[in-house]
């Protein structure tokens, strides 16, 4: 009976350390699921961040492109300025030719009327 007893405080014995060893890893499980829940939060907040930080960078894009396109329209005016400017000078030369042509010409019949 005693042989019994022995072998039975054995196997609780036994079942003792091996409960201690399950609960050993249940602790170690419960706290890799934390460190992973922690690792999840923090991946959230950076995708959170980064979000908002493309948000930001599309926000000053649309305002960089509506820029380049006031600057290309006020480009786009100063060619048709430049471009009238150049018509103007055109004509102002063609003006001034013309006047050098009548000056010349009353020149010669002014010489011709006084030879």
């Amino acid at each position: 009976m005693r042989a019994e007893i022995d072998d039975l405080e054995d196997d609780l014995d036994d079942l003792d350390a091996e409960l201690n060893e399950f609960q050993l890893e249940k602790q170690y499980a419960e706290e890799a699921i934390e460190d992973l829940h922690d690792d999840i939060e923090e991946a959230q907040n950076r995708k959170a961040a980064q979000e908002e930080e493309i948000a930001q960078l599309e926000d000053q894009i649309a305002d960089q492109e509506d820029l380049l396109a006031e600057k290309e329209e006020a480009v786009a005016k100063l060619e048709d300025e430049l471009a009238d400017l150049k018509d103007e000078r055109s004509d102002l030369q063609d003006e001034l030719q013309a006047a050098k042509e009548a000056r010349n010409e009353q020149a010669r019949e002014v010489e011709g009327v006084e030879d």
